[in-house]
């Protein structure tokens, strides 16, 4: 998807998918607020400087990883995604006081160790392919950095949520469509990125250009030019499809995240994502859903994968451990108590 509006209508793209989203969580919450009581009064005195923070994040991240998306291959996307967890694990720690056994750093860093290892030979490739004067169009070594980078910024953003639900009982939907609102507007903000060369170099004057040719390479124009770091190639007439694919599907998985982050911790909702890992990296390698776009079975995408994976499974386990013997804990400690209550009520019966 990020392929289809290149390196020119970065922006325009990250602001249309924004846009969409901000539509679907318009119409569930106008539909919360005429049909139902589960928005109240005290939810929306919530200040909303704090989700304006949390908008910053999310669009800094959406940007990044729209800028770095072009030129990443979908396999290494994937891959660097999981090392979501240990920042948020990082900042968990210092902001919301968190606390974590050995046996999940332990998984943490062999999740990074998986990702390291499906990087490298990224490095090594790009470095051969300039030795022989070979211009490379895609896994680009510095827009796999951005990517990696952008994971940051929506780090901070998944434990400023969290730590926003632990404040006050917050609506999901009510939270993901201010932040979402919010975003579109201080967007804006980070469109000088956009402005340096090897990120697309759009000049200011040139914006109104950038959204309208974006906008119209979303209807399915194919007399639009999108621009790549290889070069150029006519917009698809699929764009429109892919594109609100692309919202829909990150509407979904984004609120569900929400709820899960509500529920539980920011920690446990990235680990989760564990699921479609394998599905993710496998689709990207099959001719009917990638067309044009598919990869090659890589064997170090493969080793990264088992290898991320494996500290996936490891960190899972070491947090449902953590969580057992928390409850036993708790448990022996209001046995104990009620078995105290139940004696000092029985001496003060007979005295």
């Amino acid at each position: 998807m990020y392929n289809a509006f290149g390196t020119e209508f970065v922006f325009a793209r990250s602001q249309l998918t924004n846009l969409m989203y901000d539509i679907w969580a318009s119409l569930w919450v106008g539909y919360k607020l005429i049909f139902t009581k589960d928005i109240t009064p005290a939810m929306r005195r919530f200040p909303l400087w704090k989700l304006a923070i949390l908008s910053c994040f999310d669009a800094l991240s959406d940007l990044l990883s729209s800028i770095g998306g072009v030129n990443t291959l979908g396999s290494m996307q994937t891959l660097l995604q999981q090392t979501q967890l240990v920042f948020v694990l990082i900042l968990a720690y210092f902001a919301l006081q968190r606390r974590y056994s050995v046996w999940q750093i332990l998984g943490c860093t062999v999740i990074i160790g998986g990702a390291v290892l499906a990087i490298i030979p990224q490095f090594v490739n790009e470095h051969k392919a300039k030795k022989a004067g070979k211009e490379t169009t895609q896994g680009i070594w510095y827009f796999t950095v951005v990517y990696f980078v952008s994971n940051i910024p929506k780090s901070f953003s998944y434990v400023g949520k969290e730590w926003c639900f632990q404040q006050m009982v917050l609506d999901v939907m009510w939270v993901s469509c201010l932040v979402s609102w919010m975003q579109l507007g201080l967007a804006w903000v980070f469109y000088p990125i956009t402005t340096i060369h090897v990120f697309g170099g759009v000049p200011f004057d040139k914006v109104g250009h950038v959204m309208k040719d974006g906008f119209r390479c979303f209807f399915g124009d194919i007399n639009v030019i999108v621009h790549d770091h290889g070069g150029y190639h006519q917009c698809s007439s699929y764009v429109t499809y892919i594109t609100l694919a692309f919202s829909i599907s990150g509407f979904l998985a984004g609120v569900s995240q929400l709820y899960v982050m509500q529920r539980a911790s920011s920690a446990l909702m990235i680990t989760a994502t564990v699921v479609g890992l394998p599905l993710a990296n496998l689709a990207f390698c099959i001719k009917p859903f990638m067309g044009n776009a598919v990869e090659a079975v890589n064997k170090w995408d493969v080793a990264g994968l088992c290898v991320v994976v494996a500290g996936f499974i490891g960190y899972s386990f070491a947090e449902y451990k953590k969580t057992q013997e928390e409850l036993r804990t708790k448990w022996i400690q209001y046995g104990e108590a009620k078995h105290q209550n139940g004696t000092v009520t029985h001496g003060s019966g007979l005295q």
